[in-house]
């Protein structure tokens, strides 16, 4: 047996006959809407077969050839990579909105790049800055956009504290720190312990505790210079507390998307986007040392051809979970073909990289909300 290395298929087969004639016909037609101004077809395009959809949700396309089941997309689409995917099975128009997952391979950027002018290490190297944008596309999946979209931006703040004593102790050692000279350093070194003096005689009271404290936690006691305060004077030591800015937060986006195939090849469609998600969003390398990063998705809301222009925008994402629920209306029930009639898939994604105000700056006249 003689295999064709592109479609897998037995050269003197009856499938790769009609899989060749397909073929041909395919490029015939994308060379007519090449000449036309016309996007070119998918490699599955619509037809007037049986199961096909009804007339009014075809493509405005003379083009009517079938793959079959034996064809190269239904044999090899759930491998890696592959044509892009859509839901519903119709193209998307110019009047239409809808959200775009773009699948990319997760791959770092270089590392140890050494800058010979600077005679540094150059900044946001592979290590930081999340994986390299420049690769590839490896497959696109289209779908409606859902009834629920939005995004939430946060970050991180918690309260620090810093006392009087606390103040003291960095000013003191900021002094000598910063000398210039030794004499510069002697003299603010001096400085430093003059004004330590000074403090621990306006705070005697306070000195006498803290050494009474020390004396009883040594047999064993647990106080703290707060409880002895506030028990011998009702008063406790100004925290002189604050709200500190301490990380940025990486967003989440949850999707819920309801599938009701109404025909065979919607169906079909909708069994490859659910496994295509679950393929790239698994790890690679069973039984092996070491795995590989499952891929990424870039999302992008678009309307018609052109990226939406109110809509936020999104970094490089992670999909972290993924649901389907076979039933979607609450019964069980399948066509002939055993694709149920109604499916609902939960998406939820994390971005690999938090967002910074130069990300707005980068797109200051673009239009939209940003990120």
């Amino acid at each position: 047996m003689q295999v064709d290395p592109e479609s897998g298929l037995d050269i003197r087969s009856p499938e790769y006959s009609e899989y060749k004639q397909q073929q041909a016909k395919l490029e015939a037609e994308n060379n007519r809407r090449a000449a036309a101004g016309q996007a070119p077809l998918s490699e599955e395009p619509l037809s007037d077969a049986s199961g096909e959809p009804p007339e009014s949700s075809k493509d405005d396309t003379k083009f009517t050839g079938e793959f079959k089941k034996g064809s190269v997309r239904n044999k090899f689409s759930d491998r890696k990579g592959g044509g892009p995917l859509r839901y519903p099975y119709e193209a998307m128009d110019s009047t239409q909105d809808f959200i775009k997952f773009d699948i990319l391979e997760y791959k770092r950027r270089p590392i140890g790049q050494f800058d010979k002018d600077t005679k540094r290490f150059q900044k946001n190297s592979g290590f930081v800055g999340g994986p390299d944008r420049n690769v590839k596309v490896t497959r696109s999946i289209t779908l409606p956009i859902p009834s629920q979209i939005s995004d939430n931006n946060s970050v991180e703040y918690g309260s620090g504290n810093l006392n009087f004593l606390q103040e003291f102790g960095l000013n003191a050692a900021t002094g000598p720190i910063t000398a210039e000279n030794f004499q510069d350093f002697f003299q603010k070194a001096l400085n430093s312990a003059q004004g330590g003096l000074n403090l621990l005689g306006d705070n005697q009271d306070l000195l006498q505790k803290y050494f009474a404290m020390q004396a009883v936690n040594a047999f064993g006691g647990n106080l703290s210079i707060d409880q002895l305060l506030t028990r011998s004077s009702g008063k406790v030591i100004n925290p002189n507390m604050e709200l500190l800015f301490q990380a940025p937060q990486l967003r989440q986006f949850k999707f819920s998307f309801k599938f009701t195939p109404r025909f065979e090849k919607e169906g079909e469609e909708v069994r490859q986007i659910i496994r295509a998600f679950k393929y790239h969003s698994s790890p690679k390398g069973s039984g092996q040392d070491f795995l590989k990063v499952p891929d990424i998705f870039q999302l992008t809301y678009m309307s018609g051809k052109d990226k939406h222009k109110f809509l936020n925008r999104f970094k490089l994402c992670a999909l972290t979970n993924m649901s389907v629920n076979y039933t979607g209306d609450g019964t069980y029930a399948t066509y002939d073909d055993q694709t149920p009639v109604s499916m609902v898939m939960d998406l939820s994604f994390q971005e690999l990289t938090p967002v910074y105000a130069e990300d707005y700056e980068a797109q200051r006249n673009t239009g939209g909300v940003g990120y």
